[in-house]
């Protein structure tokens, strides 16, 4: 098995939702400049040109480890054996509008998965020449917990055009994307995992759609009894009212409920080895 695995180019319909300045011949990614959402708040983006897609692990390495790991690892790699699933994640050359510099987007498929359906829907490459601009809008409901960020993505209006400005500093800048995200070397990997403290191999146990299923009509029962006993208890005060004040006059009055506005919910690659220099 070879470790000299690259980054897979994506393919919009297989979603499952030069000058190369870049390139200094090892993927080196101190020179890469990448658009970040350390804060709320809206961010305009263009994407150019192809993506690519890999999978890497976060848990349960050391923080700062980058390992990214490859569908033929899988029976070797011991997190992927150990049960800790590697999260398929994605990256493309993006034109960050707030400078006009050519960044590097990587993430999961809460963003990417928006850009798959655009395709789906308009039949247009997101990132192709007829492109739109696309706002990811990011929320932040607790700064200290990133795992609670959520993107919303809207394409903006139709088809942004490049400029010839636009294409010839992205061709200068870009970087090789399937080189910089190939796979890290199954012996590293092992490495890694040998740094790992026992206690901590094994992954948290997720719960089924069974046990949620439960959980969320033990909820709902225990929502409904505590409610039959708050208006039990309101009709034995309003009874024994009526009974000391027979002359009083009782007055029923409808009043509007509060909505569901539910403004962050739920619903808030091709060929391997092939050059994602190639942005066209």
């Amino acid at each position: 098995m070879t470790d000299d695995l690259v980054a897979e180019k994506g393919n919009w319909d297989d979603f499952e939702l030069n000058n190369n300045n870049g390139d200094n011949g090892s993927g080196d990614l101190r020179k890469a400049r990448y658009i970040t959402f350390k804060k709320a708040g809206d961010y305009k983006v263009r994407l150019v040109g192809s993506h690519v897609k890999f999978r890497r692990h976060w848990q349960p390495f050391a923080k700062g480890a980058r390992i990214i790991t490859h569908p033929s690892y899988k029976d070797d790699d011991p997190a992927w054996a150990a049960g800790f699933y590697p999260k398929e994640t994605f990256a493309i050359h993006v034109i960050d509008r707030r400078d006009g510099e050519l960044k590097i987007l990587e993430k999961g498929k809460s963003v990417f998965g928006a850009f798959a359906e655009y395709k789906r829907l308009s039949g247009v490459d997101p990132a192709g020449k007829e492109g739109p601009d696309f706002n990811i809008k990011v929320d932040i409901k607790d700064p200290e917990d990133l795992r609670s960020t959520s993107y919303t993505v809207t394409p903006l209006g139709g088809p942004t055009p490049l400029t010839d400005d636009e294409i010839k500093m992205a061709k200068d800048n870009v970087w090789p994307l399937n080189k910089m995200y190939k796979s890290t070397p199954l012996d590293k990997i092992k490495e890694e995992w040998e740094k790992v403290p026992e206690d901590k191999r094994t992954p948290p146990k997720r719960e089924s759609k069974d046990e949620k299923s439960k959980d969320e009509k033990s909820k709902d029962e225990k929502s409904k009894d505590e409610k039959s006993k708050d208006e039990k208890s309101k009709d034995e005060k309003s009874g024994a009212s009526s009974e000391a004040k027979p002359d009083a006059k009782i007055e029923e009055s409808e009043t509007a409920s509060e909505g569901d506005d539910d403004l962050f919910g739920d619903n808030s690659g091709g060929d391997e080895g092939e050059d994602s220099t190639d942005l066209f």
